[in-house]
């Protein structure tokens, strides 16, 4: 079962039974909510940071401590055969670290905004989001099977989650950027 819902919550697929995982233990919620996070794979509908991504910031993290012990050495990145440029894992470290940022941003507000609701706790408020910007469906807490509980002011602050999800979080950006308004 617990397989199951690993696998639904990271390709996005939203499906659960009648199973309550959102009781399962504090370790298996940070990895439901690190696998909404992550998302699925390039190319796929899922949302999330995705794994491509992941991976090349490990391989990044890895490359940097290593020309920390030699810093002569000149290695590159691969993806299989291809070497990564570096604009590309400037990009992806971008994406990221935004990705993030308006992860915490966004579970902070919904947590102050949720205050009045009793049994609206910091979990609920990280998968509440998690769960909206990868698209991911079931969340843990207050919003495990639905959002039913969750104030209008809270349910605004999610689909703000799953535009930005949805669209990728560049175009949001761009169309505050006043550059894109000029002609």
């Amino acid at each position: 079962m617990a397989g199951f819902h690993a696998v639904s919550i990271s390709t996005t697929t939203g499906f659960t039974n009648n199973f309550e995982y959102d009781h399962w233990s504090s370790t298996s919620n940070m990895v439901l909510i690190l696998l909404m996070l992550i998302g699925g794979c390039a190319g796929a509908t899922a949302g999330g940071i995705k794994a491509v991504r992941v991976l090349l910031i490990g391989k990044y993290s890895h490359r940097e401590m290593l020309e920390t012990l030699h810093p002569k050495a000149v290695r590159s990145i691969k993806m299989g055969n291809i070497s990564i440029s570096e604009s590309v894992l400037i990009s992806v470290l971008f994406f990221t670290i935004i990705y993030i940022i308006i992860f915490f941003a966004a579970s902070l507000v919904l947590l102050v905004v949720e205050s009045a609701n009793i049994n609206f706790d910091l979990l609920s408020s990280i998968s509440a989001v998690a769960t909206c910007m990868g698209g991911v469906g079931p969340g843990l807490g207050e919003v495990a099977f639905d959002f039913s509980k969750v104030t209008p002011a809270g349910k605004m602050i999610a689909f703000s989650c799953m535009y930005i999800g949805r669209m990728e979080i560049i175009p949001v950006m761009l169309l505050f950027l006043p550059e894109l308004w000029k002609e």
